[in-house]
């Protein structure tokens, strides 16, 4: 396997890559982060990315991907995208055509229209895809319970100044990069 540089924010140098069993994991905290390392990744892909995920937002911290996405797809890259459709439903219709028209391969899990039309309609409501995955040429993984979504949350104001910390939620989702 190849092994792919990243660009790293001061807080992602503070954590190194680390080998396990012959591979190099990277831990994620922050999303952004993650994102612009998979961007990254995407931008040197060659044969494939795919990416599978709960939740991908049209916000600015994503939209360095999908313009990489597009340009990968524009390049014969195979691109796949597939999304929860409940996980992803305040993600605009127009989002995903777009990545259509460019070439990607774009798929909503468990649309809520086709639940609509097929019987036990309740019990397969809830049946959703959790998983946050991206393949990119059979050699770079990603893995975790971040979305491809800003996760980190609005700066925190004390005393009239932007504290470092966010307000985020009340858990901490983690990902990995695994070369």
């Amino acid at each position: 396997m190849s092994t792919t540089s990243l660009p790293t924010s001061s807080a992602e140098a503070d954590r190194p890559a680390i080998d396990v069993a012959g591979n190099r994991l990277r831990l994620f905290a922050e999303s952004p982060e993650m994102i612009a390392a998979l961007t990254a990744d995407i931008r040197s892909a060659q044969r494939r990315v795919w990416i599978e995920t709960y939740t991908i937002a049209a916000d600015d911290t994503v939209a360095g991907l999908i313009e990489a996405l597009k340009e990968r797809a524009a390049a014969g890259v195979e691109c796949r995208l597939l999304y929860d459709s409940v996980g992803s439903i305040s993600t605009p219709t127009s989002f995903f055509d777009d990545l259509s028209q460019a070439g990607i391969l774009v798929h909503g899990y468990h649309s809520l229209s086709s639940m609509f039309w097929q019987s036990e309609f309740f019990s397969r409501f809830n049946r959703r895809n959790h998983r946050k995955l991206a393949v990119i040429d059979d050699e770079i993984g990603y893995f975790g319970g971040m979305n491809l979504v800003d996760q980190s949350g609005p700066p925190i104001l004390r005393n009239d100044k932007v504290e470092p910390e966010r307000t985020g939620r009340p858990w901490r989702d983690v990902h990995v990069r695994l070369v």
